[in-house]
């Protein structure tokens, strides 16, 4: 089985659509469970643990494939990141997980979004302007939904936009990171 730890809403439903797709297009079903953390700031004592009460010791008859997906950018600028990767790796494997590997959205998920700006302007019924104004990812988002006259609130529920999403076209850019999911 499959767990994946995401850090947001909007990434629970993001990842959800990539497993289905690489399902799709590998015709093979994936036994997965996404359990969303909620903050990359309760990834440290949050997973090790959901994962020892809510899979392991529900589901023992099963392997464990675990994937933790997270934004980089807190980890490029804190002086002191908030999760210490080695340490929740070994902490899964003594949880028993057989295999544990990481998805670092570089610099944020939001990145990966804008590699399909068509569909989002689409979604949005904008125009797709020539250049997107803000200093990250996340800003050039909000800088598109004001287009709009809508609020994009990083980390929270964006499933109407994500739905519109050209999973195919992202998957494509980003195979390097999503490795472990294919």
């Amino acid at each position: 089985m499959l767990v994946l730890f995401v850090e947001g809403d909007t990434e629970e439903f993001f990842y959800q659509r990539i497993i289905q797709y690489l399902s799709e297009q590998h015709q093979k079903t994936i036994a997965y469970k996404i359990k969303n953390i909620k903050s990359i700031c309760k990834f440290q004592r949050k997973i090790p643990t959901t994962f020892r009460y809510e899979f392991r010791n529900k589901y023992k008859d099963k392997s464990f494939y675990v994937i933790c997906a997270y934004d980089t950018d807190r980890f490029k600028f804190d002086r002191k990141p908030p999760v210490d990767w080695t340490e929740i790796k070994k902490d899964l494997k003594a949880a028993g997980a057989q295999h544990v590997s990481l998805i670092g959205a570089r610099y944020m998920i939001e990145d990966w979004f804008l590699i399909d700006t068509d569909c989002i302007c689409n979604f949005l019924d904008i125009t797709v302007p020539n250049t997107l104004k803000g200093a990250n990812a996340a800003k050039k988002m909000d800088y598109l939904f004001k287009k709009a006259n809508k609020r994009y609130i990083k980390g929270t529920k964006s499933n109407d936009f994500v739905a519109y999403l050209d999973i195919g076209k992202i998957v494509e850019k980003k195979k390097g990171p999503l490795i472990s999911l294919i």
